[in-house]
């Protein structure tokens, strides 16, 4: 919580807003209400949100719906930077990112889904999605990739 409330005050500032949240620094729930608000703040300027027709994660059959299901994700995480998004998702032995910036565009934009197992979760973990919310996209994982496209 403490880098979320580092980040508020971080963008608060840049904004020229630093004056304005001095006080929801030190109250984790007025951090996250923050941040919620932000997102929401966040969906309504890029517009995109409410266009996409994506299935819950449950519901993917194919690799059509799960590119839009992955663009869903990075959504309704507020659209964050690429390097934050690749930040969050981690590194592999500790320099190399699990999830290079031009594949994290790919998916975004649905041209291609993510390599590997390891990139897609990766990329859910940039998006925000918890660990214990990964079960259904492991599953959606697999349906996906099992069912291909007739050649």
């Amino acid at each position: 919580m403490q880098f979320v409330a580092n980040y508020v005050a971080t963008a608060a500032t840049a904004l020229g807003m630093a004056g304005h949240i001095q006080g929801i620094i030190d109250d984790p729930q007025a951090v996250s209400d923050a941040v919620r608000l932000w997102r929401r703040a966040r969906d309504e300027e890029r517009g995109r949100l409410r266009t996409l027709r994506t299935p819950a994660p449950a519901y993917v059959r194919n690799e059509a719906d799960l590119l839009a299901a992955l663009a869903t994700a990075y959504e309704k995480a507020g659209a964050p930077p690429l390097r934050t998004l690749q930040r969050r998702g981690g590194n592999a032995g500790g320099t190399v990112s699990v999830l290079p910036l031009a594949n994290a565009s790919r998916i975004i934009n649905r041209i291609c889904l993510p390599t590997d197992q390891r990139q897609y979760e990766a990329f859910l973990t940039g998006c925000n999605v918890p660990e214990h919310a990964l079960g259904p996209w492991r599953e959606a994982w697999h349906r996906a990739r099992r069912v291909r496209p007739p050649t």
